[in-house]
């Protein structure tokens, strides 16, 4: 016997505080990440932090991205948590009401997996189920890893670009219809 075993991949919504504080921990994680990979952007990503109310924002959870208008995911791979997705409700888009996709994270020891495609395809699920009708999305140009994933779920460029990303040359605005 190879001693090699199958491992369970679970996408569930975030509602219990064990799922919130993993979910919290994963965010910052996510942060650090690009600080890591980027020290030259350093400044960029705390003010974005702080113009995102980041830490508002975890202090909010459930209110922040639970339903109605909100929905959260941790995709837990034999029990540990090893990623998160989160969609917010952005008003009126080009073709109904629109949400956007962020804070996609997927932790090192779990990629590989299909983690990632999970996550994506389950939120926009969880989008149509609120009845949404787009979803969009802003990402770095230098998320080479991301950037395909986004479009083998039906994301394409966005005709209308958030003002972030059409003030930044390094990141890219896409959208997908529900």
């Amino acid at each position: 016997m190879s001693g090699s075993r199958t491992r369970t991949v679970d996408i569930v919504p975030i509602r219990s505080a064990e799922d919130v504080e993993d979910a919290r921990v994963m965010v910052m994680e996510l942060f650090d990440v690009f600080f890591e990979r980027y020290p030259e952007e350093i400044p960029m990503i705390r003010k974005y932090m702080e113009d995102q109310d980041v830490v508002g924002q975890l202090e909010r959870f459930l209110e922040t991205f639970g339903p109605p208008l909100g929905e959260a995911l941790i995709a837990r791979v034999d029990g540990d948590a090893v990623g998160i997705v989160m969609l917010t409700d952005k008003g009126q888009g080009l073709t109904g009401r629109q949400c956007e996709m962020n804070r996609m994270y997927v932790r090192a020891s779990a990629r590989g997996l299909g983690v990632g495609r999970k996550l994506g395809l389950a939120i926009l699920q969880e989008a149509r189920n609120l009845g949404f009708a787009e979803m969009r999305l802003d990402g770095a140009r230098r998320h080479v890893e991301a950037i395909p994933l986004y479009e083998s779920l039906g994301f394409g460029p966005d005709p209308a670009p958030s003002e972030h990303a059409k003030s930044d040359p390094m990141m890219v605005s896409m959208r997908v219809t529900l």
